[in-house]
Parts: structure tokens; sequence; C-alpha cells
């Protein structure tokens, strides 16, 4: 019984440290607003991160949550400014969605 519980943390021992989804811009999102997430493997789990850029001339404000933390996070980026959000730490899971709702600010 404990073997097969040590075993059962095996895939996640050997996954690879890194890994990582395409950059791309959400469909309700201002265009020059993109994101890209990232599973890094820290500490026997994943630490989920968003990656935020935006390209627009102004000021936007970005509401972000993802499938593992739906509880949403408001971060505001500058014109031309990109950031780096911790949406979970210690994680099991190498895989999770982000979603990012951005609106320019006024």
């Amino acid at each position: 019984m404990r073997l097969a519980r040590y075993l059962s943390a095996l895939p996640f021992l050997l996954a690879p440290p890194l890994a990582g989804v395409a950059e791309s811009a959400p469909a309700d999102a201002p265009t020059c607003v993109k994101h890209r997430t990232e599973a890094r493997y820290r500490n026997l789990g994943y630490d989920h991160l968003v990656h935020l850029r935006n390209t627009c001339e102004e000021r936007v404000v970005c509401r972000v949550s993802t499938n593992v933390n739906p509880e949403p996070t408001e971060l505001s980026l500058s014109a031309g400014e990109e950031r780096e959000l911790v949406t979970w730490r210690g994680s099991p899971a190498r895989e999770f969605t982000a979603r990012v709702a951005c609106r320019v600010s006024r």
C-alpha cells in the first residue's frame, strides 16, 4: 500500500520541469493585449503563471482566472508593460487554462 502511494507520485517527479502554452489573444480582449500560460515545476508541484503583455497605446485593466483558481485577480497594465501573475503554487497539474478579460482603462 505504501509503495503504491509513492509510485503514484512518480509521474509528477519525472514530468518535464517546464510546460507552457503558446501565446494567444483572447477573443474578448483588445487585440493588442496578449497572454500565455506557463506551468513551472518547483518543490514537488507546478506553479501556474499567466504572462500578460500590453502592446496597446493605452492602459488596460485585465481580470485573470483559471480553471484551477476560478477566483479572478484584477491587474492594470500600462502601455507597453509586461507582467507575470502567479495564480497557483504547488499544483499537481502541469496544464491549466487561463481566462483573461481586458478592457481599456480611461
